[in-house]
């Protein structure tokens, strides 16, 4: 069990250890991509783009459209096995990798959906640890984040979210030193 012996490793050394989950990914192969899941190459019917109507240049056509319960529950499902079965320090979720999760004509009504499901998440973390965090990878600009149905600074109102780490837009500025960081530290604030 790979994690088991990476968690256990880790705490034998003092180190903290926080298992990452790609919320999002919106491309991939099946049998090559080892990325994506089953659940997404099985449902393209609960894509973003799938009952039409959605520009088809548009980045996050394929991406599992989170208005759907099933992708939430697929979502959370290995967020709680995780947090059930390893002797974590806390949980990641990447949400700046291909962040789309609603129709573009569906963000407004997704940023509650989304606002409730990051809430369970917190809820379980919390629940199997006190001392666990979750820590969220975002977009660091805050509209931006809101453009894709995620309502950063509700979470942070809420308390629903203990740590925020802000990249450039979908990951494609990582190491950019010229993001600008202060809406965001001050959001957090």
């Amino acid at each position: 069990d790979p994690l088991r012996v990476v968690c256990d490793r880790a705490h034998a050394k003092g180190l903290r250890i926080y298992t990452t989950l790609l919320v999002q990914q919106g491309t991939g192969t099946p049998g090559q991509d080892t990325r994506s899941s089953n659940f997404r190459f099985n449902n393209r019917h609960l894509e973003i783009g799938a009952k039409g109507g959605v520009d088809p240049k548009f980045p996050g056509l394929t991406c599992l459209d989170f208005k759907h319960k099933e992708v939430q529950e697929e979502r959370f499902a290995l967020i709680q096995e995780t947090l059930t079965r390893y002797p974590v320090d806390g949980f990641e979720l990447q949400l700046n990798y291909v962040p789309y999760y609603f129709r573009p004509d569906e963000v407004q009504e997704g940023r509650q959906i989304m606002t409730e499901w990051i809430r369970r998440v917190y809820r379980a973390v919390k629940a199997s640890g006190s001392d666990r965090e979750l820590a969220i990878c975002i977009p660091s600009s805050l509209e931006g984040c809101l453009t894709v149905g995620l309502d950063v600074r509700e979470w942070i109102g809420q308390g629903i979210v203990d740590v925020l780490i802000g990249q450039g837009f979908g990951g494609s500025e990582l190491v950019d030193q010229t993001l600008n960081l202060r809406p965001l530290v001050e959001a957090a604030k």
